[in-house]
């Protein structure tokens, strides 16, 4: 039927009212919504944004932003608004204000896919890892088949040779001699390295007896590539003009490659070899409980285990470094830990305290050399004993948080829509989306 004249103008403009008015009303809330937003996050104190374009991501990519998060905290409080282009970004440098600053919000924190699928992107495997993956059934099953590796009779069976890593590494330090120049924080990658690659595949390789071996190698240019790639916004375009960022992609392609070598290896170990604390050698062994096929493939376990060895590569070694030089910074401190192992039978004792056990000792064989007591062995339930070495380790993380670059940052997560306490009982809405870094 044709419309014609003023009846056809009336049916357009109720056409037009049906469809465009709801619309109007949707963008008229979202800018609303938008704008309250953006007054609420003024609220919250921060540096101003260096570029109007990129905000402050260019500070928070650099080497200098822990002493900028030093500056920041000095001028601004514990927490602190930032942006990245479009997205927002809140530093806290008081973990232990999270309970207080996030008083509403869901129970548990969503994790950021979207900061963890960088992770696969660059190295261009090809599937989701453990981080990236989606909770769901899959993000499940993995984490169930790998949970046994970190179980107490894991840790158990583990402890021994990290003993021996370390006491190899201790080895090389002395044959050095006295006044010899250490490089303590490479000893320290070396050594997790080492650990990292038994946790994983059951074995290590090499990297405290040698200290330039492939292994070592493939995962620190990973993990400098990683550094580039958080502190560039361009980074995934740069190759076409920088050869620092073409070199950081074939080390990314190089560290795929490696994992996946690793994995095939270890599927071809006879039956039986494997270590059974390995995540390697639980993930080829798990079955996919509704079909009894295996649960992943090789090509994902490979994903899975480069994963695991480039995640804890550098913060536990900057963490180990950070407790001996902050110990070496305080005597006193040293000297408490010092007696804590001694008394523990961990060192070598000479207190005139420890005199009155010679004789029981001395028919247990345990004492040489006049009064040195020969120290035992490090086990497992020392990790509970020892109360100051644990109080140490937590206070070097405590620490830690203030002296190490953002990228290594352990909790990074996406905010769900919540409140924030930004200071002084001001309230702030925090939509979702919003990186928080702890």
């Amino acid at each position: 039927m044709l419309l014609f004249g003023q009846e056809a103008v009336n049916v357009t403009a109720a056409a037009i009212a049906a469809v465009g008015l709801p619309a109007l009303l949707w963008v008229l809330l979202w800018i609303h919504k938008e704008l309250m937003s953006w007054l609420q996050w003024r609220s919250i104190p921060g540096p101003a944004a260096p570029h109007w374009l990129l905000g402050h991501g260019k500070h928070i990519g650099d080497q200098w932003l822990s002493a900028r998060m030093l500056e920041w905290e000095r001028q601004h409080g514990p927490l602190v608004a930032t942006r990245v282009g479009p997205v927002r970004v809140l530093f806290l440098s008081e973990p232990q204000e999270a309970s207080r600053l996030l008083r509403k919000g869901p129970h548990c924190l969503p994790k950021a896919p979207a900061i963890y699928d960088i992770y696969t992107s660059m190295t261009g495997a090809p599937h989701r890892n453990i981080l990236s993956e989606p909770d769901g059934p899959m993000h499940t099953a993995v984490r169930r088949a790998a949970l046994p590796a970190f179980g107490a009779a894991s840790l158990r069976a583990l402890v021994p040779r990290i003993v021996g890593l370390t006491q190899t590494a201790s080895d090389i330090i002395e044959r050095a001699g006295a006044g010899a120049a250490v490089d303590i924080q490479s000893m320290c990658e070396r050594i997790n390295c080492d650990v990292i690659s038994t946790v994983t595949y059951g074995e290590d390789q090499g990297a405290v007896v040698d200290g330039n071996n492939e292994y070592l190698a493939v995962v620190r240019d990973m993990t400098e590539a990683a550094h580039h790639f958080a502190g560039d916004p361009l980074w995934q375009m740069s190759w076409l003009w920088s050869s620092r960022a073409r070199a950081d992609w074939r080390s990314c392609k190089r560290f795929n490659e490696f994992a996946q070598q690793l994995a095939l290896r270890m599927s071809q170990a006879p039956q039986g070899s494997l270590q059974p604390y390995s995540v390697g050698g639980l993930l080829l062994a798990a079955k996919d409980p509704a079909t009894g096929q295996p649960l992943c493939t090789l090509s994902r376990i490979g994903v899975e285990l480069g994963t695991l060895a480039s995640a804890g590569f550098e913060a536990a070694s900057h963490g180990a470094a950070w407790a001996l030089a902050l110990l070496a910074m305080h005597p006193e401190a040293q000297q408490r830990l010092e007696q804590e192992l001694q008394e523990a039978g961990l060192l070598a004792m000479h207190s005139e305290a420890q005199q009155r056990l010679e004789q029981e000792l001395q028919e247990a064989g345990l004492l040489v050399h006049g009064k040195q007591l020969q120290p035992r062995a490090f086990e497992f339930e020392d990790c509970s004993r020892l109360r100051y070495l644990a109080a140490v380790i937590q206070e070097t993380l405590r620490c830690a948080v203030r002296l190490r670059p953002a990228q290594q940052v352990n909790n990074l997560w996406n905010a769900a829509a919540g409140f924030v306490d930004a200071a002084a009982g001001a309230v702030a809405f925090c939509v979702a989306g919003t990186i928080l870094l702890l």
